[in-house]
């Protein structure tokens, strides 16, 4: 194994997956493909700073976790109650009029769970190991996010306890939004959601992918998410990540859109210690439309990874993609961000921008957008900015009567207001505003005043 070691958390991982696997009991098929996973996991080994893609990610901390304990079992009574507790407190707030599912440590738990029984226009379908036979995969099933490709999608599909398919019936318009929670209990464990989303043609839809922990819960989370849409669906997906500050989240979220289709993605990255966006779409027809917003926002010593691959594939072909980051205390934020037009992809028109704001000195952010273009017909633009909260601005708020603290507030506020904004339905605009509001009050300025 490349980079493996004493003391290697990978080498655990691999030792703990025979007990695992019992535990799960697999049918033989789906025993075949968790030893494929972990067979490419190994020749793969954990990703380290030697590699570009990681340079400014450090994955160290990952040495002190524990080997995964073995989650082949729904989760108990006790875990149940702290479960609905913490959705009762955190995830109410951002879908209480929704369809809703839960996730705990990946297990689905039907008894908080609120989905529809009419499968015409949203199909929800678990691949779970208690099936006898062999099961039939969703069509392009790891097809975007292949295990022998990256080390942690593999680790998702050696360790995944079900594999979570969700579709929209084909011309279906869904007025409440889908909300997808995925709770972390905590005590070291690993937590694999694997999710495969299909939006058929003509569909239109909204869907939340809320990230939870308990509070304090120490966590690793490797998730994988792939979506397919077909001709003229539409889709805005929510991710929401908002874990413990002890928490370890590495996300893979890989999407392929059809012709005239549109893709809205908003990713959210309010928590955690550290926390990695792998998000890449794939814009495979005439007409795809792709929208990329993202808003992270770090204090004390979090780190926050965003890295986007934009894929214009064919003709006329449109995206916009843009990304904000507020870092404070100790905070650091990464953004690598990249836009490609393959030959004879003409007609492109695509832009991309990262924003960054720092309220400390100790802050830091490390972005670099990019631009690679294989064809002459294209209208392509990008650009980042790193600065301070603008002392002239300030200065005009405090004249008017503003304390500093809420001429700090006011001018942060503006700033993410773009991103707030974008979101669908304006009961998720609301709530996402006090989260992120919330979480900027945590943000400290030197002399120990925070934002809000």
């Amino acid at each position: 194994m490349r980079g493996g070691s004493r003391g290697n958390p990978a080498e655990s991982w691999i030792q703990a997956f025979p007990a695992f696997a019992a535990a799960l009991g697999d049918n033989p098929q789906r025993q075949a493909q968790r030893e494929r996973a972990l067979a490419a996991f190994g020749e793969l080994g954990l990703p380290s700073t030697r590699l570009e893609a990681w340079r400014s990610t450090n994955l160290g901390t990952l040495e002190k976790r524990m080997p995964p304990a073995p989650t082949g079992h729904a989760p108990e009574a006790g875990l149940l109650e702290k479960a609905k507790t913490q959705i009762a407190l955190e995830a109410d707030r951002v879908g209480e009029a929704s369809l809703r599912a839960v996730f705990i440590d990946g297990h689905f738990c039907s008894s908080l769970s609120s989905l529809p029984e009419d499968e015409s226009a949203i199909r929800v379908l678990s691949i779970r190991p208690e099936s006898p036979t062999p099961v039939a995969f969703p069509q392009g099933y790891g097809e975007l996010a292949p295990a022998k490709r990256d080390a942690f999608s593999a680790l998702n599909e050696a360790f995944t306890p079900g594999i979570e398919v969700l579709e929209f019936g084909e011309g279906c318009e869904i007025d409440l939004p889908v909300h997808l929670v995925f709770l972390s209990s905590g005590d070291g464990r690993l937590n694999c959601p694997r999710l495969h989303v299909t939006g058929k043609k003509q569909s239109r839809a909204t869907l939340i992918l809320d990230f939870l922990s308990v509070p304090d819960g120490e966590n690793l989370v490797s998730s994988v998410t792939e979506i397919f849409l077909e001709e003229r669906a539409h889709l805005d997906c929510v991710v929401a990540e908002r874990e413990s500050d002890r928490t370890v989240h590495i996300a893979n979220l890989q999407a392929r859109q059809g012709r005239e289709s549109g893709l809205r993605i908003h990713t959210l990255t309010l928590g955690g210690a550290l926390v990695r966006n792998e998000l890449g779409v794939e814009l495979a027809d005439l007409g795809a439309e792709l929208d990329l917003n993202g808003l992270y926002v770090g204090s004390g010593d979090q780190h926050q990874d965003n890295h986007t691959r934009v894929d214009h594939a064919t003709p006329r072909t449109t995206s916009r993609e843009l990304y904000k980051g507020i870092l404070a205390d100790n905070a650091r934020g990464v953004f690598r961000g990249l836009i490609h037009v393959r030959p004879d992809a003409q007609k492109i028109d695509s832009t991309q921008s990262n924003m960054n704001l720092l309220l400390s000195p100790g802050a830091r952010v490390d972005t670099r957008p990019q631009l690679e273009i294989y064809a002459d017909d294209v209208k392509c633009s990008h650009g980042s900015t790193i600065g301070k909260l603008d002392e002239e601005a300030l200065f005009y708020l405090r004249s008017r009567g503003l304390s500093p603290s809420e001429a700090r507030a006011m001018l942060t506020r503006g700033f993410v207001a773009e991103i707030c904004d974008a979101l669908p339905l304006e009961s998720l605009r609301t709530a996402i505003t006090e989260l992120v509001l919330e979480k900027l009050s945590a943000c400290v300025h030197p002399g120990g005043e925070g934002v809000a």
